[in-house]
């Protein structure tokens, strides 16, 4: 009986081209650099809601004093609150919004809508409602994820609300009020 068992030691894994795939480090931590992309995205200002609207003022969340994190790999781009990938792949995008508003609200529709290369913004229709407490003020938090897949240079997502009545969604620089976060999980799928 032969006892096959060895030890390959490395530094890093490339591809024949030159592109390193992966490193190991000395404490034996496994890093692939390609896969690693997760940007983060805060409303900038409140901004007011009487219909079915796009968030817009986006600032990156991109400072270790800041926020405690850092953007990993490329970020994602964003213009007038529509967000394209910088890198293609599946990525899950997560949204947290806070509410506020002083009367009951039958109705607040939150949805993180993706538009496929040349198509229509899709995503369904997604409702919470807002039963004011005792206080003139309440506050509420709305978290969305959804998990699409930017194959080519044109797809597009965006965060919209709507609400059967006006209300405010909270933002602010250098805070953590409403947010969207886009993390690269899988390369693209054609």
């Amino acid at each position: 009986e032969t006892d096959m068992t060895s030890t390959l030691k490395v530094d890093n894994i490339a591809h024949s081209g030159g592109t390193t795939g992966m490193t190991i480090n000395s404490s034996g931590q496994v890093d692939l650099p390609q896969n690693n992309n997760i940007s983060m995205f805060g409303l900038q200002a409140n901004q007011n809601v009487t219909s079915t609207v796009t968030l817009t003022n986006w600032g990156q969340m991109n400072s270790q004093t800041h926020y405690g994190f850092k953007t990993v790999g490329s970020a994602m781009n964003v213009s007038s609150g529509i967000f394209t990938a910088s890198k293609l792949g599946v990525y899950r995008v997560y949204s947290e919004i806070h509410v506020v508003k002083g009367s009951d609200t039958r109705w607040i529709q939150a949805d993180i809508k993706f538009k496929p290369n040349g198509g229509s913004f899709i995503g369904g229709d997604i409702y919470d409602f807002l039963a004011v407490a005792e206080s003139t003020t309440t506050y509420l938090t709305i978290n969305r994820t959804r998990y699409y897949n930017f194959n080519h240079a044109g797809d597009e997502c965006k965060l919209q609300v709507g609400s059967s009545q006006s209300l405010q969604i909270n933002g602010e620089a250098n805070n953590f009020d409403t947010m969207i976060c886009f993390e690269w999980i899988a390369p693209p799928v054609a």
